[in-house]
């Protein structure tokens, strides 16, 4: 079966923002390869490979948007770093295997997520399994682990939930896991959808785990609505962001960097009260409460 693989250079100290943002598209995987030599290199999570130049690799979906990826990676990085954009196809699988025996649990406070080849302990019922297979996110990057970390954190019970942007689900599975009583998954990539109804299905979640396009989402407002998105994107949608939660429904966003915090709040704050903010190796994750018409 064959893959999108999408090529950029870039000095070792901009490594982490182009993975990231290869990733906040819809990278599958993600690895790193020294310009001057044949090593190649999937990294640890928060590693980054000490070379002085390299190349830093996205393998997406063959049926993902390539126009979109472009555009996406163009309007996010520097001109030095997205001039030497390539994207190719690929018809080699092997890196499935190897992500998924490279995995390992993750916890986030209440929540474990566990690739499909080890066994969750008995009893512990706050588990999601998630393998790279069809994943646009698993968790290892900082922006979805601050969302996650966020969830494991909150009386979820009851709520209904918007995910939007949601990869391969895992803030939607993350939300239903604890405790949330519905949950819709939005994405522009009609593959995102497949993927995270395929992770619903794994779990167990199908019935309270429901995709869409964004034209196809209704505005019936919700009481949380979690974005993992990048910077642009999450400035644009503050107020559809703001038809869709409940007086006094929080929005959660992440996706931007450090720089990017006070364009994006300046957006928000017609809306909303900023309530909790959190960072982790330069990337911002932001909390907001809609304000009620008599503030």
């Amino acid at each position: 079966m064959p893959w999108t693989q999408v090529t950029l250079n870039c000095n070792e100290a901009d490594a982490d923002r182009v993975s990231a943002a290869l990733t906040l598209c819809g990278a599958l995987s993600v690895t790193y390869q020294n310009t001057r030599s044949s090593d190649v290199l999937e990294p640890k999570p928060d590693d980054t490979p000490l070379w002085s130049s390299l190349s830093v690799t996205g393998l997406f979906d063959a049926a993902v948007d390539r126009d979109d990826v472009q555009n996406a990676l163009t309007h996010e990085l520097p001109d030095a770093i997205a001039s030497s954009l390539s994207i190719s196809t690929l018809r080699d699988r092997v890196w499935e295997r190897a992500c998924l025996e490279g995995l390992e649990p993750m916890r986030f406070g209440r929540l474990w997520i566990y690739p499909s080849n080890q066994t969750p302990p008995e009893g512990d019922e706050s588990v999601i399994v998630l393998d790279p297979g069809l994943a646009f996110g698993t968790g290892t990057h900082p922006t979805t682990a601050q969302c996650l970390e966020w969830l494991g954190e909150q009386p979820l019970v009851g709520l209904r939930v918007i995910d939007y942007g949601c990869g391969s689900g895992i803030l939607a599975l993350a939300a239903v896991c604890l405790g949330a009583a519905s949950v819709i998954a939005v994405d522009y990539d009609p593959q995102a959808l497949i993927a995270t109804r395929e992770n619903a299905k794994v779990n167990g979640f199908s019935d309270r785990i429901t995709t869409c396009l964004p034209e196809q989402l209704d505005n019936a407002p919700v009481d949380l609505v979690l974005a993992n998105i990048l910077a642009g994107p999450l400035q644009e949608l503050a107020p559809r962001f703001n038809k869709l939660v409940n007086t006094n429904g929080t929005v959660v966003i992440s996706g931007l960097l450090a720089e990017a915090m006070n364009k994006t709040c300046a957006c928000y704050q017609e809306f909303f009260t900023l309530t909790d903010t959190r960072s982790r190796d330069d990337w911002m994750c932001l909390s907001f409460q809609k304000r009620t018409t008599t503030e």
